[in-house]
């Protein structure tokens, strides 16, 4: 009898440390369907548009290239993906955050385009340094005073 109960004692002791190797939240996502981002495989080089839906800034981006992108963007606001997206209906335009950060994408590339000859100077990172909103006043660069010259 003691040896019974010991082997169940073992055996749920067991599953329980399973349990524990499950990432937290994936009973959550496996019971309401899976709320990850819908990223295509690594290989996938079709246009974003014919991979995703509602593709409006990214036409001619290779699919695969999207994730890479959407990461950089989220780093340089230090956000998650539900700032600009609704969990579960990604192509869903009801966040205004998603077109505010289209018309911003418009805004650097004409920048690029037009004043720097293509070569990316400026991104959201150069304004937002890691903030949701960019600071209203930049801090003044620091003035390099010259050294007055000493009359003969």
């Amino acid at each position: 009898m003691r040896l019974r109960m010991s082997i169940r004692f073992l055996a749920v002791s067991a599953f329980g440390v399973l349990l524990a190797a499950v990432p937290m939240g994936y009973a959550q996502q496996a019971q309401q369907g899976d709320q990850r981002p819908p990223w295509v495989e690594d290989g996938d080089t079709r246009p974003a548009e014919e991979a995703y839906k509602n593709i409006k800034v990214f036409t001619g981006l290779p699919a695969n290239r999207l994730k890479a992108v959407m990461n950089t963007w989220k780093n340089s606001l230090g956000v998650e993906c539900t700032f600009c997206h609704t969990r579960g209906e990604w192509e869903s335009d009801s966040i205004e955050e998603k077109g505010f950060a289209r018309e911003m994408h418009k805004l650097t590339a004409d920048l690029t385009k037009n004043y720097f000859g293509g070569k990316e100077e400026v991104t959201c990172y150069t304004c937002h340094r890691g903030e949701k909103h960019p600071a209203k006043r930049l801090p003044a660069a620091p003035v390099q005073r010259q050294a007055r010259p000493v009359a003969p």
